[in-house]
């Protein structure tokens, strides 16, 4: 027998050490032991990686071996939209009657928006195939939480979607961009309005709805200084409805009554709201009332028992009589102008009506200049509740149409 070489003794040694760690780990008979063992650990088996590292299959002591079953990793699923990872299984080189070494796949947890992705674990494949290693867990990202709606009370939060009303996608018989007058029955009497509808009108676009009272001796269709020329800045963007008030037996000329909730121009309000709701495609969350004088002091009382119908509200030379009781758990956006020198109305009145409405919006004395100019806006109010406050001097009882109008539509056209 010729002495054996070097690389014979080495490979002899390899042989056994790679039989003994496989009888360690598989439990066979001693003869099919010696064969699988020879099998699997002889040079040119065909077996991936070290037979010390390698879990063998047992893919039978004939024919060629079945490769191990794929390791698939689940990536954790967030409460978002997670990512499913899957691990990749290991391949088989078959060897001789060796089942090939099944590498579980290291799995990566979905990155999730608005949860955490659990890693997922990989599975070894079928009989001893290869263990998958354990996915590192997906580390989700916390989704940012929808905007809230504003605060309680009001008709509707900051920009939120239009309330299409009843008469969303009715065909008016009115003219476009331009005044029709109109009447109404409220308690048995006839009452006065005009109604001007945007040009390219339309039938299925939600818009928002300006009540529009005039001062004192004035009527729904002055034009001349006696109300707030507010269309002019709304242009197609608006309905505005103008209501005409009864003639004063005691002033002999139109004057609005505004004493308290029980009003008959309160009733008159409501039902004009709700005949122009059914008539016109009007947005119910954005509901505003714009006031010139005695127009100022109904919609300073509106914006205080009407909170539950108005979005917000603004006056020019205005003011508040005694102590209403406002509509309860409302808050109201408010927008005034007044001048210092005005001796119709004095300002102290507005002044007045602009403190109730900063305490119960809960803003602070501080200030931050608004346009147009000298425009203020009060800091600290609650969200979606803002009051400005407009004070002028030398123009006196004086609608000033260039602040009044573009900036009573700025303030609220921002809802």
């Amino acid at each position: 027998m010729f002495p054996r070489t070097n690389e014979e003794e080495s490979r002899t040694r390899i042989i056994r050490t790679c039989v003994e760690r496989l009888a360690a780990r598989i439990a066979l008979p001693g003869s099919l032991l010696v064969v699988t063992g020879l099998l699997a650990c002889a040079p040119g088996s065909g077996v991936g990686g070290s037979a010390t590292d390698a879990s063998v299959s047992s893919g039978g002591v004939s024919g060629a071996g079945s490769g191990g079953a794929t390791s698939v990793g689940t990536g954790g699923a967030g409460s978002g939209t997670g990512g499913t990872a899957s691990g990749t299984g290991g391949s088989a080189t078959g060897g001789s009657a060796t089942g090939g070494v099944g590498t579980g796949g290291s799995a990566t947890g979905g990155s999730a928006t608005g949860g955490t992705g659990t890693g997922g674990r990989g599975t070894g494949g079928a009989g001893m195939a290869g263990r998958g290693a354990s996915g590192s867990a997906g580390t989700g990202t916390g989704g940012s939480a929808p905007p809230v709606g504003g605060a309680a009370g009001g008709v509707s939060g900051v920009g939120g979607a239009p309330v299409p009303s009843a008469g969303c996608g009715m065909t008016p018989t009115d003219a476009l961009n331009m005044l029709v007058r109109r009447n109404i029955d409220v308690g048995g009497t006839s009452r006065e309005y005009y109604v001007r509808l945007p040009a390219m009108y339309d039938a299925n676009r939600a818009y928002p709805l300006i009540f529009l009272w005039h001062g004192a001796g004035s009527t729904g269709a002055t034009t001349n200084g006696g109300q707030v020329p507010i269309q002019m800045s709304s242009g197609a963007n608006a309905i505005i409805i103008s209501p005409t008030a009864l003639v004063s037996a005691t002033e002999n000329r139109t004057q609005w009554q505004f004493s308290n909730a029980n009003s008959p121009d309160v009733a008159f309000f409501d039902a004009l709201l709700t005949q122009a709701s059914g008539a016109y495609c009007v947005d119910q969350s954005r509901v505003f009332s714009a006031g010139f004088s005695s127009g100022a002091w109904l919609s300073n009382m509106l914006g205080c028992v009407r909170r539950n119908k108005l979005r917000a509200y603004g006056v020019v030379a205005g003011g508040i009589v005694g102590n209403p009781t406002c509509t309860a758990g409302s808050n109201m956006a408010a927008w005034f102008l007044h001048d210092a020198n005005d001796t119709d109305n004095v300002i102290m009145g507005n002044i007045t009506a602009r403190d109730r409405i900063i305490t119960a919006n809960a803003c602070t004395t501080t200030t931050a200049p608004d346009m147009p100019s000298p425009c203020v806006r009060y800091q600290g109010c609650r969200e979606g509740y803002p009051v400005v406050w407009c004070q002028t001097s030398g123009a006196g009882h004086n609608v000033q149409s260039s602040i009044s109008g573009p900036g009573m539509w700025r303030f609220f056209s921002s809802f």
